[in-house]
């Protein structure tokens, strides 16, 4: 009880910061994990429970200050892993109290939509948000490689929801899939667009009238050889060389395309971010695969690359190639040792 009581005194405290500084807020979102919350008798199980009872708490009390404020109740990772009785006791518990204080409900996990509101009335008879993982899929660490287009991935997953869903809010961590961002714009916009009308008109719009198709059929090729992987280099005695899948849907085939389109596209496309991010990934996939994941000087040069798109030239330290693009072992090992404290060969 006392933790609640510190943590409702803490938002109200930073909320009144906000009020004084001038700063107005539409809403809020409560989100039960990762991972938190309490275990004890009186708050399991958490998600239907101790999470609801401490979000209505601090709406309450900050309703007397805001009372236009609206309210997510997010269900991120309700009963993940195993069935806590999280969803049904949200259910049961919404239909002998609604929910007057809520808003939107809103349910997403890391890889498929969560069955229980596809299967079931929504808890509460509210509306209902999705929350796609449009950044961490794979491919680590996420935009390491450049851009990261998922539309066969994105488009399957609308499908599952979009007569159920009354919108969303996805969650992005870069730059890096900003085709992502665009598709699922679209798809707020026009429910049933199918992906490649969606691409065709960000391919027009950013890249080029002339090589729609060509660029499309790439982004498709990027998608299928999505999943180089990073997450182990750090206890990889050969420093420097990346895990790559063996299967290849024509890396080489789309790199070329690309390379021979940037050669004939305006000056401000060929040097846009946009682009750069898309080639790049071209490239990566091609080299590392011909190298078998050995960073060769072309690969170096487009992580390079990516670092001053990124911005992320102004870390320091080996931590920092945890959420950045892999570089080459000067950079890996700055400090001379990487993460695990070995000494770089280099």
């Amino acid at each position: 009880e006392q933790g609640a009581e510190l943590i409702v005194r803490q938002v109200k405290e930073e909320f009144s910061e906000y009020k004084r500084r001038g700063v107005v807020f539409d809403g809020i979102s409560y989100g039960p994990y990762d991972q938190g919350g309490c275990g004890c008798d009186k708050c399991r199980p958490w998600g239907a429970n101790g999470f609801v009872n401490i979000s209505e708490r601090i709406t309450n009390e900050l309703h007397k200050e805001y009372p236009e404020l609206e309210v997510i109740l997010f269900t991120w990772l309700f009963d993940y892993g195993k069935d806590q009785g999280e969803w049904v006791g949200l259910a049961e518990r919404f239909k002998k109290h609604p929910p007057k204080w809520i808003t939107y409900l809103m349910a997403d996990s890391h890889t498929s939509y969560p069955r229980y509101p596809l299967e079931h009335p929504v808890p509460g008879n509210l509306p209902l948000l999705n929350f796609p993982e449009i950044s961490m899929w794979e491919q680590w660490p996420w935009g390491g490689y450049g851009a990261s287009p998922l539309p066969n991935r994105f488009q399957k997953l609308w499908g599952e929801v979009k007569n159920r869903v009354a919108g969303g809010f996805p969650y992005s961590e870069g730059i890096f899939e900003d085709i992502n961002q665009v598709l699922y714009g679209q798809f707020y916009w026009h429910e049933d667009i199918d992906y490649k009308e969606a691409l065709k008109e960000y391919i027009v719009y950013e890249y080029s009238h002339q090589y729609v198709e060509d660029i499309l059929k790439v982004i498709e090729v990027l998608e299928k050889n999505h999943g180089l992987s990073t997450s182990r280099w750090y206890a990889n005695p050969d420093y420097g060389k990346i895990d790559v899948p063996k299967v290849d849907f024509g890396a080489k085939k789309a790199y070329l395309s690309l390379k021979s389109i940037d050669q004939k596209l305006p000056q401000r496309v060929r040097e846009s971010w946009r682009w750069r991010i898309l080639l790049i990934r071209s490239m990566l996939d091609y080299e590392l695969r011909l190298t078998g994941g050995k960073i060769n000087a072309a690969a170096e040069k487009g992580f390079q690359e990516l670092f001053a798109i990124y911005h992320s030239g102004k870390g320091s330290g080996p931590d920092r190639v945890r959420v950045v693009p892999p570089v080459n072992n000067g950079e890996i090992y700055r400090n001379g040792k990487n993460k695990k404290g070995l000494k770089s060969t280099e």
